[in-house]
């Protein structure tokens, strides 16, 4: 107990803040109120048909590394095109939501938007969506 209450106080003395790519596009982007609603609009639209897809995608991996691992040839054939179907669905879904956010910013917000982008995807290790995507 009291070694957790001293990581806690530590961590807020040192000033340690979430990832910037943790953070929410509201705050790093500097969007107005308009903007923030429709980003949240556009996240919460995709966010569904993401979590689907990313289920589906779970699943069968997991079915795929059983099959390996029972060296399963026609079942590892069949599930390494589903989920690679389901990747490239996947990469269709953050691609389309990416391109909706970008056209609500202004130009000048593009720059940090593609910036948060690509902090996102270095994030692999803590993402596991960014994980499916590579």
């Amino acid at each position: 107990m009291k070694i957790t209450v001293l990581l806690l106080l530590g961590s807020s003395v040192l000033g340690a803040t979430p990832a910037h790519a943790d953070a929410p596009l509201a705050t790093v982007l500097q969007l107005n109120a308009e903007q923030t609603q429709e980003v949240k609009q556009i996240q919460a639209s995709h966010r569904s048909q993401f979590r689907a897809a990313r289920g589906d995608y779970n699943r069968l991996s997991r079915a795929l590394r059983r099959a390996r691992k029972s060296a399963d040839t026609d079942q590892v054939t069949e599930l390494e095109a589903s989920t690679t179907a389901l990747r490239s669905e996947l990469q269709q879904i953050r691609s389309t939501e990416d391109a909706q956010i970008r056209s609500v910013l202004r130009p000048e917000q593009v720059a940090d938007y593609e910036d948060y982008i690509r902090q996102r995807q270095a994030m692999v290790g803590s993402s596991r969506d960014e994980g499916i995507l590579r």
